[in-house]
Parts: C-alpha cells; sequence; structure tokens
C-alpha cells in the first residue's frame, strides 16, 4: 500500500504528463517531417501517396503492439489513421508545391 506522504502532488503528475505530451508532439513532427522522404521514395517507386497495403501494415503492426501493452486496440488504430492521413496530405501539400 503506498503511503499518502510517498503519493506525488497532483501538480507533480500533471507535469508529468506534459512532458510525455511535448514528447509525443515531437514525435508526430519527426512522423510528419518524414513525408518528403517518403514522397521522394515513392515517386522513385512509382507508388501511390495513398498506399493502401502499407497503411494496412502499419495498422496491423500497431494493433499487435496495442495487444501486447494491453491498450485499447481500436483506440490506437484511430490514432495511427490520424497519423497515416497527417502525413498523406503532407505529401499532397509538398507534391502540390513542387508543381
Amino acid at each position: 500500500m503506498i503511503k499518502e506522504e510517498d503519493t506525488p502532488s497532483i501538480d507533480d503528475v500533471r507535469e508529468e504528463i506534459k512532458k510525455i505530451d511535448d514528447a509525443i508532439i515531437q514525435l508526430i513532427v519527426e512522423r510528419v517531417n518524414l513525408a518528403e522522404k517518403v514522397l521522394k521514395a515513392k515517386k522513385k517507386a512509382n507508388l501511390e501517396i495513398n498506399d493502401e497495403r502499407q497503411s494496412k501494415i502499419v495498422l496491423e503492426r500497431v494493433t499487435e503492439l496495442a495487444n501486447n501493452y494491453n491498450l485499447d486496440e481500436d483506440t490506437i488504430r484511430e490514432i495511427f489513421i490520424k497519423l497515416i492521413e497527417m502525413n498523406i496530405q503532407k505529401q499532397y501539400d509538398l507534391l502540390n508545391k513542387i508543381k
């Protein structure tokens, strides 16, 4: 049992959450910033921007990871669907700048 004096304050816990949120945002930025490399590689390989096969692979992988970490699979899939959509949109934005 946790003694009351060992229990962190709500502000301390919120600060920990804030640090994690900041790290998550930074990782999303890094992921989206890969869009340019992905777009160039797709053009070289003559692939469409919206690569359904790869999206399916990513979603299957993260669903398995969610299951391994005892996280809600549907929620994790929804998050990654949004991340994939962000990356696809960034690729289209970059493509339109090239034209």
